[in-house]
């Protein structure tokens, strides 16, 4: 007679099922027992039984704090009217109810008002949840603490003895106090706890667990630590990170590339090597840090070279056509209906439009809608200018452009039936007919008798789309109805909904849902590196390693500010993990979780690792776990340089400069010997003569930094002593007009830099940096320029451009000297350095010689208000009112001349769009050659010419006319000024594109979203 199995009486507790998977290791013809294998989540639910509550939709969560912030006072009441600045306080309220803290825990006398309004929010949400009888995750994890706690375990955990938690890194809050619980009643706990003494630095994540069971002083939980060194042939790699230990041999391959498609491409090529060398597919894995950008791309790459990739955690519903009908037809009304957006909502919802007996494609009606040259329904609508373009032609022309506007007319309508603020019910009966439209009929289950997992014909990518849009139909079905029946239920918490919240609020909802991918048979791993924790691989690939972007600094909370965190800490002990330096005693490091994470990543693989990472050309920065890579094994890892699959073959300037960068990391050793003989000299020579000042000069500025920590970093005003500086920056003094230039760009960064003098530090370099090489070929066109204007000018030199390139040539070269001047470069580099130059010089001249134009250089280099020059003034911009001005100094690279018309022309190595009144530096040029060269009737253009295509672009904003320049520059630039003056120094980049590269961002805390929203009308 069959019976039970027997229940468990050991329990092994993973970081997730993935990793539980990977802990059975089967030979031919074992058998396990699995129901001891688990995971926190699966104990939650296990023991969390809420009788009576239902778990609170992540929908219902953002309404409920919505309602409750915008009926809040001060501060968040501020966060209650952005749905992005709710959504960050629903992760922040999540934290703090995931660590047990509740407003009955906070003893708010004495508190400062933010945390007493925090206190008060939690309160609040606390009591909205219990008078609709919901619950949320942090309830379920008290109850399933409460229920060890009680001995109330389900019958088949009661025989449990031994509990052992494999990969303690996360291990605090909720499971260590569920741990706690079970020790007490008599189970035997043992945390296998990542955690090396001798790299402290590398494990400060799992410190922080480590820390948080020391202080448990109830129960004794007994602690493993594994410093995750492991064995096999990368043993040695492994422990050698993050010490001075140098290994050699090691199964590695370090691949820089250039751009996201050629690194796609790459790991798909690597892949295949590790297939072709007998590899199963399953037991390799490609992780990167950011699986949602760029696990799709890599898993398209890898199918298009015939390597069957899955993607771990499915896709988001977000990428789903159902996702994208909604998004577009909730936001194309207040952007004005722009063509190409409206016509991707008529291609996504996929109608065709009767014209007699026929029926025209919905391709063919945007090619319609095309030709009629309308561009948006703000510009006289779409119905005019398609019967416009029908009567044009026969009739039977008109009655299909008749149709198509018919069909235009008819999805607008559809979309302007959701209104523009309204109730949730309201809204939510307005999408019923937009819903209908874009789920439509339940899709057709693809089965194909001969190929049921699509295997054999290339058909599973149709079964995962096909997955997919039935699971988006079904959410935004779900959607709806939730929408419906919140305000139905819960009328007090819906209030009035824009239809770009209801865009944001759908938005949300779709982003937590994903489809799994389905087993179809033997596929490689496209995984996040949290993903490899506890997990075992014979080779993984790990890619996506930008040098700005990992290890990341964790993002400061808006919200939870770190002196919330400091506050409560100090008053409940340690319950929140802080990232701020000099914060209270508990601080990591704000990149700690990455690091700990990359060690994890190392350990999944046992057999080979391939690194893949972004490198932009000329500029030697790595990524700190990249850099520790070629530290620890000496610069001796295979490198390619290229795109191809093929063997690096030397050093070159790029390499140069790249490993030169690693010795601020002390690798001097091993960067010594993977350069060439000449250039270890001169490293050594550099680093005895100036690692002393080098290290003062971080100190200085570190010092400078930490004036500006704290609130203090997005404060509106500054006043005392540094608000007098500021106001008084400006009188008296000549500045300079880049300086001006970075006012426009931020005035954070303006005040930082020209004010408190902060800057970047200055790594040496055997070749050239980005400033040295512009300076080199601003040079080389001065020479030349200066002598073509006494030869003629560019109509004499027109007559024979090859001949004027070969004269140029050997002007540049028979004054190397002076164009290198202020390069400072190795000897060996030194020939490079000047080709490098010449390219740039060669390719303004052959751009110039080829114009159509007439316009002739009429000064190079012309410099005003710098010392020596007499007969060049500084200029003076003087306020609108009339009682102030300003003195500017500068050097314009060159003016051009086209009979009444002046051109100011910049060059620059990398041009950036800027916007009219926020650009000053090309400008106060602009002034200074009317003051000089021009009159009241000139007219003035101005543009930047790029180095490398010789091409110019004009800059926005500055009047046609002369006499009307001066008005217009002043105004803008006294408008930046005033600003600054008032003691408004908090960030406004001129663009979030321009945050990328700052070298404050780290100091202004300034939070970049860069809307990925294309403009439909360009």
């Amino acid at each position: 007679m069959p019976t039970l199995p027997p229940c468990p009486r050991q329990l092994r507790i993973f970081p997730s099922r993935r990793a539980a998977a990977h802990a059975l290791t089967l030979g031919s013809g074992d058998c396990i027992e699995t129901a001891g294998l688990t995971t926190f989540a699966d104990l939650y639910r296990g023991l969390g039984d809420l009788i009576g509550r239902h778990l609170i939709s992540s929908v219902h969560r953002l309404v409920l704090l919505r309602h409750l912030l915008c009926r809040s006072s001060g501060w968040l009441r501020e966060v209650g009217s952005d749905l992005g600045q709710v959504r960050v306080a629903t992760a922040a309220v999540a934290e703090l109810r995931n660590a047990g803290i509740t407003e009955a825990h906070l003893d708010l006398a004495g508190a400062s008002p933010a945390l007493t309004g925090l206190g008060d929010l939690l309160g609040r949400y606390e009591a909205a949840l219990d008078a609709a009888r919901l619950c949320d995750e942090a309830d379920l994890q008290r109850q399933a603490v409460l229920k060890a706690a009680q001995g109330e375990l389900p019958p088949i955990w009661r025989q449990v003895r031994e509990i052992t938690v494999e990969g303690g890194g996360d291990l605090v809050g909720a499971p260590l106090h569920l741990l706690t619980a079970l020790a007490a009643r008599g189970a035997a706990v043992r945390v296998r706890m990542p955690w090396d003494p001798r790299r402290p630095h590398a494990f400060a994540w799992p410190e922080a667990s480590l820390a948080a069971v020391e202080a448990e002083t109830r129960v004794t939980l007994e602690v493993q630590p594994d410093p995750r060194v492991g064995d096999g042939p990368l043993a040695a790699l492994r422990a050698a990170q993050f010490t001075a230990a140098v290994v050699g041999g090691a199964p590695l391959r370090l691949r820089p590339v250039g751009s996201g498609e050629e690194e796609a491409r790459l790991v798909a090529l690597e892949v295949r090597r590790f297939l072709q060398r007998g590899a199963a597919p399953e037991k390799i894995a490609v992780a990167t840090p950011d699986l949602d950008r760029y696990g799709p791309s890599l898993v398209r790459a890898l199918r298009a070279n015939g390597v069957y990739a899955a993607l771990c955690r499915g896709v988001r519903l977000t990428t789903t056509r159902v996702a994208r009908i909604l998004d577009l037809a909730l936001r194309l009304p207040e952007q004005g209906y722009p063509r190409e957006a409206l016509l991707d909502l008529f291609c996504d919802l996929g109608e065709s439009v009767a014209v007699g007996r026929h029926r025209l494609a919905s391709a063919e009606v945007a090619r319609w809608v095309r030709r009629s040259g309308a561009r948006s329904a703000r510009l006289g609508g779409y119905r005019r200018a398609l019967v416009e373009l029908g009567n044009e032609r026969d009739g039977m022309h008109a009655a299909t452009a008749t149709a198509v506007a018919d069909a235009v007319d008819r999805l607008s309508a559809l979309v302007d039936a959701v209104p523009a603020a309204a109730s949730l019910a309201e809204h939510a009966r307005a999408l019923a007919p937009l819903v209908a439209a874009a789920t439509g009929p339940a899709a057709h289950a693809h089965v194909w008798p001969d190929d049921p997992d699509g295997a054999l014909h290339g058909r599973r990518d149709r079964l995962q789309v096909s997955a997919a849009e039935r699971a988006a139909r079904e959410a935004v079905a779900e959607l709806r109805a939730e929408l419906a029946a919140l305000d139905h239920q819960h009328a007090s918490v819906g209030g009035t909904w824009t239809r770009r919240e209801l865009c944001q609020l759908a938005n949300a909802a779709l982003f937590e849902r994903r489809v799994e991918s389905e087993s179809l048979g033997a596929a490689v791993t496209v995984l996040g590196l949290s993903d490899l924790v506890e997990t075992r691989f014979e080779r993984v690939v790990l890619t996506g390693i930008d040098a700005d972007g990992f290890p990341r600094p964790r993002a400061s909370d808006p919200f939870l500010s770190e002196e919330l965190r400091f506050e409560i800490n100090r008053r409940l002990g340690t319950r929140l993990v802080q990232a701020a330096p000099g914060v209270g005693k508990g601080a990591l490091r704000a990149s700690s979780r990455d690091l700990w994470l990359w060690l994890e990543a190392l350990g999944a693989a046992s057999h080979e690792i391939v690194v893949s990472f972004r490198m932009t050309p000329g500029e030697p920065a790595l990524s700190e776990v990249v850099e520790e890579l070629y530290r620890s094994t000496a610069g001796s890892v295979d490198s390619p340089g290229g795109a191809q699959d093929g063997e690096h073959d030397g050093v070159g300037k790029d390499g140069l400069l790249q490993a030169w960068s690693l010795a601020r990391h002390g690798g001097a050793a091993a960067v010594r010997r993977r350069l060439a003989p000449g250039a270890s000299a001169a490293l050594d020579a550099v680093l005895r003569d100036a690692e002393r000042e080098r290290l003062e000069s971080i100190e200085a500025r570190v010092a400078g930094e930490r004036r500006l920590q704290g609130p203090a970093r997005c404060q509106a005003r500054i006043g005392g002593a540094q608000g007098e500086r500021v106001a008084s920056y400006f009188a008296g003094e000549v500045h300079g007009a880049s300086a001006f230039d970075r006012l426009g760009v931020c005035a954070f960064k303006f005040f930082a830099a020209d004010l408190l003098g902060l800057k970047r530090e200055e790594l040496p370099t055997l070749g050239p940096d980005p400033r040295e090489q512009g300076s080199a070929a601003h040079a080389g066109l001065e020479l030349i320029y200066r002598d073509l204007i006494k030869k003629g000018g560019l109509r004499e030199a027109r007559r024979d451009p090859d001949a004027c390139v070969a004269w140029a040539r050997e002007l540049f070269l028979a004054n190397a000297g002076h164009v290198l001047r202020e390069v400072r470069v190795h000897d060996a580099l030194r020939a490079s350095t000047l080709e490098g130059a010449w390219t740039m010089v060669r390719t303004v001249l052959r751009h110039d010689l080829a114009a159509a134009d007439e316009r002739e250089p009429v000064a190079v280099e012309w410099r005003f208000g710098l010392d020596g020059d007499a007969g060049n003034p500084p200029l003076a911009v003087t306020a609108p009112d009339g009682s102030r001005a300003i003195r500017v100094r500068g050097s314009i690279d060159r003016v051009d001349r086209a009979g009444d018309t002046l051109r100011v022309l910049d060059y620059k190595r990398r041009i950036i769009a800027r916007v009219a009144g926020r650009h000053f530096q090309l400008p106060l040029y602009a002034l200074v050659a009317l003051r000089e060269l021009g009159g009241a009737d000139t007219r003035i253009e101005a543009a930047w010419v790029g180095l490398k295509d010789g091409k110019a672009k004009a800059a926005p904003g500055l009047p046609e006319r002369g006499a009307d320049c001066g008005a217009v520059v002043a105004r803008d630039v006294w408008q930046r000024v005033a600003r600054l003056q008032a003691g408004d120094v908090s960030p406004d980049p001129e663009s979030a594109a321009q945050c990328a590269r700052c070298e404050f961002r780290p100091l202004c805390r300034y939070e970049v979203e860069l809307d990925p929203e294309r403009e439909a009308e360009s």
